[in-house]
Order: C-alpha cells, then structure tokens, then sequence
C-alpha cells in the first residue's frame, strides 16, 4: 500500500492536488483511527482547455498547536 507521512508543526494541513481522475486519499492523525476519503472530485472544465486542475484541499483542521504526524494512505 502506498502511503505519505507528513509531520509538522501547527494545527491545519493542506494539499495541493492536481486533477489525476478519480482518488482516494484516506488520512491516519496522529496514529488515531484513520478517516475517511478526502480526495475531492474535480472539473474537468480547465481539462478540456488545456489548463491543469489545481485545488487546496484541507486534509485537517483545527488540531491544538503542536507536533503532529499526517500518515495518507492511497485507497486506490
């Protein structure tokens, strides 16, 4: 299974996404029960006119300040 492990210092995590179809990202925060898909469907509109789709999607929010570590398993 293929995963991404990120730790950082705050309390929300982004991602920049670029259009690859169809996804599935499910996040594990901080060794905790992992969550549900998170990847968000996009337009294929900027596609179709030769423009990539890029979009900021929060992965988590309002964590307490502090050292935390994001683990992304792709689902797919």
């Amino acid at each position: 299974t293929d995963y991404l492990e990120v730790v950082f210092w705050g309390t929300d995590l982004y991602l920049l996404l670029t259009d690859v179809g169809t996804g599935d990202l499910r996040p594990t925060i901080d060794g905790g029960i992992e969550g549900s898909n998170v990847y968000i469907s996009m337009s294929s509109v900027l596609n179709n006119r030769g423009y990539n789709s890029n979009i900021t999607v929060p992965i988590v929010t309002g964590l307490t300040p502090g050292l935390h570590t994001i683990r992304l398993r792709n689902n797919n």
